[in-house]
């Protein structure tokens, strides 16, 4: 057995968990986190400042709900240092770092990209993920594609796995998008989940596909989607001042088609290159039951039946959580 103790604070979400290893699979055995949402809303997003402190007054409560014997239990502590909120890492690594000389236990620093790649090992048997494999990492901050293979030695920092960006976003993440899209159409922050219940009752009038840029490259761009969706409410607004609620729901659909659509084609395409035997979706919006639809059908159509469809074992594990980077840390130091 190998456990771990993991903070996350990258953004606005203040977690810590202890992840262990046994048997073949890494699963979660403690867990706690913050939510920052109620704090932010009304800003309409997450403001720095606001995150750090929050992170700064509740990082130390959730460790005392964990407790500190079950955390001298743990082989070392993991902990996420990059990409993120400069303030919101620098109180985790703090934290870590106290830990880490109190305890006279290793530190672990975790991409937290990476941890939502691994996000995809937790509570499953990992001899039974079939490799090579692509993923598609999206949520309100990032937009990324992944190749992701074994290799034959130990690699320094991710164990025996080797990943490599092929894909990412060029201005704003899909995530970003539906938060803003939400904004300017009356709905709330985070707005992805809200889109997509508006969206179930629209139907197809406005084209609002997201750019595809250039052809067998894996780049995303989705501020041009936020400009398409202002002028279709701009000028309905021209024609009679305040949107029904047919339009809300109609600007909803078109919108989340368009971008389900891109982050499909572009992940199959991937697949397809880098002859992949696993997909996987990680991240917030791979919580979006319309994109999973989505790229199912469009696997069913393209004829790659036996390409695997891999997403995190529990829609918790779509978010921002520790328990992905316990399992980041976990896979550095168990092969």
């Amino acid at each position: 057995m190998l456990k771990t103790f993991a903070i996350e604070t990258s953004c606005d979400d203040t977690c810590v968990a202890i992840v262990e290893y046994y048997d073949g699979v890494i699963k979660t055995n403690n867990s706690f986190s913050y939510s920052q949402i109620a704090d932010h809303q009304k800003y309409g997003g997450v403001v720095p400042e606001v995150a750090s402190r929050i992170h700064n007054e509740k990082i130390l409560q959730l460790i005392q709900k964990v407790g500190i014997d079950n955390i001298k239990g743990c082989d070392f502590i993991s902990y996420t240092s990059t990409p993120g909120l400069p303030g919101s890492l620098l109180v985790g690594a703090t934290t870590a770092n106290m830990l880490s000389n109190f305890l006279s236990k290793q530190l672990v620093s975790v991409n937290h990209i990476y941890g939502h790649i691994f996000s995809l090992f937790l509570d499953r048997k990992i001899e039974s993920i079939k490799f090579p494999m692509v993923v598609l990492t999206a949520s309100g901050g990032h937009n990324d594609i992944y190749f992701v293979d074994k290799t034959d030695g130990k690699n320094t920092d991710l164990g025996k796995y080797k990943i490599k960006k092929i894909g990412q976003t060029i201005d704003d993440a899909s995530g970003e998008a539906f938060d803003k899209v939400s904004k300017m159409l009356g709905g709330p922050y985070p707005g992805g989940g809200w889109i997509y219940e508006k969206a179930k009752k629209g139907v197809s009038k406005y084209d609002i596909t997201p750019t595809f840029l250039k052809k067998d490259e894996f780049n995303f761009s989705f501020s041009g989607t936020k400009s398409k969706v202002y002028y279709i409410i701009k000028n309905l607004q021209k024609e009679k001042q305040n949107l029904s609620e047919q339009d809300v729901y109609d600007i909803a659909y078109a919108f989340q088609e368009g971008v389900v659509e891109v982050l499909s084609k572009k992940l199959l395409s991937a697949a397809n290159k880098y002859s992949a035997k696993t997909v996987g979706l990680a991240g917030g919006v791979s919580a979006n039951s319309r994109l999973l639809d989505y790229f199912q059908d469009l696997k069913k159509q393209k004829g790659n039946k036996k390409l695997e469809l891999l997403v995190p074992a529990e829609k918790y594990y779509c978010t921002d959580n520790a328990c992905m980077i316990g399992a980041a840390g976990i896979l550095s130091k168990l092969f």
